[in-house]
């Protein structure tokens, strides 16, 4: 009897969810055939809102019609760092009329972290957004309003050196970016409570997850950012598999430490003995590639990023779970939504109603509009929110793959600059070099020096590439170490350590000349040698076997 009640509660909260998200499916549609009207509505409502706040008011933006004249040129988030810096410390009406709610942490290109400022009408923004999303998932898939979800948006990673701010930084839970009836629904049918994983990270953040969802026979949903989050989990299941399947079986908790946490009363009393899940999970053999599908024979939807570098994770989780429609995510940044997968081919269509969308030509300087972009072009995105960020940068490039009605569909290409982005960790030339700056007393023996990622089977880490001047001894693990640490001020560069989504940073010394193999190397590639210059971070995760030499252990 309270498995069937649970279960009519679960399908109640999918009703909730949906039935909230008809109006916004609705719109989205509209909007698909008036681009131009939604767009320049959401344009007049910022700037009536805050032409009296003190980052439009000094630009004397008073009207839609002083946009191009007052602000010519993009921002960047440099541009934002005093006005964000007193924010923190409780000033009023800086970038907007309304007061910031939360400052939510995410990583930059050049700096370790940043803090985007929601307001109330960001988040709303934002919501216009994801209930599309979700109205057009239920639509498309009925049967996930008869199941549990896993949802994984936004890294729980704590935040140093933030505790003295007069705003929130961070949302508590994935579900405030939802309205307070949607969030307290999409709770309910959360398989895993985001509070569990508030408390740990890497390994025990893994088990206490994997416990839930492998309970849950009647999963249908994954969703999740970079497709290696998940992959990884089923590493550690097919890794741990005995030890939950009996955890299942028994009512225990073995998997995780021995310390006393608040959340470990409630993980208890979300698991409870199950043997007739357990007799399941033992007839499951977890060593063949099909394994994994069967442990969830309903699942239904796994939606997570396909392009650029995620597209390698992605094709492993399309052999491992054949029959599961794997849905590519929009373009969905910390500082706002720019696509969203909608319609009947998933295509990732311009989310017209969350911002003010605007493009620069890749080879170009100038500034288009949403409805005025071509397919086959190429363009850097540039938002305007109400969150305060106005002609704001992402530094994220994308194709126009087709249209929807009027509405453009995009492909991320990548970061504009050089970037690597294997699992979200958003590492950049520009901050791998002030890096090595502050190691430079340390590195000064090492007259060619570069970082760049390695890949190994699933496991995703970095190298140091260091070719070193004399043969005077060298602490390479001190000297690893310090750059780990210093690394692991970017936000997301220890979110992705923490939950072990990257392994350890690996030294790899070089012998003979590095800078002639690096420059032979880019001349194979067909780059002209006058042309070649040295990077502090390569994208390219070959280098091992460009250069002499080998890993120091």
């Amino acid at each position: 009897m309270n498995r069937f009640r649970e279960s009519i509660a679960v399908v109640l909260a999918h009703g909730i969810l949906f039935f909230t998200s008809v109006f916004d499916g609705l719109l989205m549609y509209a909007g698909s055939f008036f681009p131009r009207f939604f767009q320049m509505r959401i344009l007049r409502r910022v700037v009536r809102s805050n032409t009296s706040a003190g980052w439009l008011e000094r630009a004397a933006v008073s009207a839609v019609t002083d946009w191009t004249a007052r602000i010519p040129q993009p921002s960047d988030y440099r541009d934002y760092t005093d006005a964000i810096d007193m924010i923190r410390r409780g000033v009023k009406r800086v970038l907007t009329n309304e007061p910031v709610i939360v400052l939510q942490p995410t990583s930059g290109s050049s700096e370790p972290c940043k803090f985007i400022p929601y307001t109330a009408s960001l988040r709303r923004e934002y919501r216009r957004a994801v209930a599309p999303w979700l109205f057009g998932l239920y639509l498309r898939h009925p049967s996930l309003f008869f199941g549990r979800h896993f949802w994984s948006i936004s890294p729980g990673t704590p935040v140093e050196g933030m505790e003295h701010s007069a705003v929130p930084v961070g949302f508590a839970d994935d579900a405030e970016y939802l309205a307070p009836l949607q969030a307290e629904s999409a709770r309910r049918v959360f398989a895993v409570p985001p509070v569990l994983g508030t408390a740990c990270h890497g390994k025990e953040f893994y088990y206490r997850s994997l416990l839930l969802l492998v309970r849950e026979r009647d999963l249908r949903l994954v969703s999740v950012w970079h497709p290696t989050f998940f992959t990884l989990m089923l590493d550690e299941l097919k890794a741990r598999y005995r030890m939950i399947a009996d955890d299942v079986r028994y009512g225990t908790i073995a998997g995780i430490s021995g310390r006393k946490e608040n959340t470990v009363p409630q993980l208890q009393a979300l698991h409870h003995a199950d043997p007739r899940r357990a007799d399941e999970l033992d007839a499951i053999d977890i060593s063949l590639e099909s394994g994994m599908a069967k442990i969830w024979p309903k699942l239904k939807v796994i939606s997570c990023w396909t392009d650029a570098r995620a597209e390698e994770a992605a094709d492993y989780l399309k052999r491992g779970f054949p029959k599961v429609h794997l849905q590519p995510k929009g373009l969905m940044a910390t500082e706002g939504a720019v696509s969203i997968p909608f319609g009947r081919r998933d295509q990732r269509v311009a989310a017209v109603r969350s911002h003010f969308l605007e493009f620069m030509k890749v080879d170009g300087d100038s500034i288009l509009r949403l409805w005025e972009l071509e397919v086959g072009g190429r363009y850097t995105v540039l938002i305007t929110t109400g969150g305060g960020l106005y002609r704001y940068r992402l530094h994220d490039i994308v194709e126009v793959t087709g249209m929807w009605h009027r509405l453009p569909c995009f492909r991320f290409l990548g970061r504009d600059g050089t970037l690597c982005d294997l699992v979200g960790e958003k590492l950049s030339d520009l901050y791998v070099g002030s890096v090595f700056e502050t190691m430079k007393n340390v590195l000064s023996p090492f007259p060619f020096r570069m970082l760049a990622p390695y890949r190994e089977g699933n496991k995703c880490s970095y190298v140091l590439y260091l070719q070193r001047n004399g043969n005077r001894d060298t602490d390479y693990g001190s000297l690893a170490s310090r750059c780990e640490t210093l690394l692991g001020e970017n936000y997301h560069y220890r979110h992705a350590r923490r939950q072990l989504q990257l392994d350890s940073l690996r030294v790899f010394e070089i012998h003979g000349d590095a800078r002639r193999r690096f420059i032979h190397h880019m001349e194979r590639q067909g780059r002209r040698r006058g042309d070649v210059k040295f990077p502090s971070l390569s994208t390219d995760s070959g280098w091992h076997t460009v250069f002499e030499g080998g890993f120091v252990e």
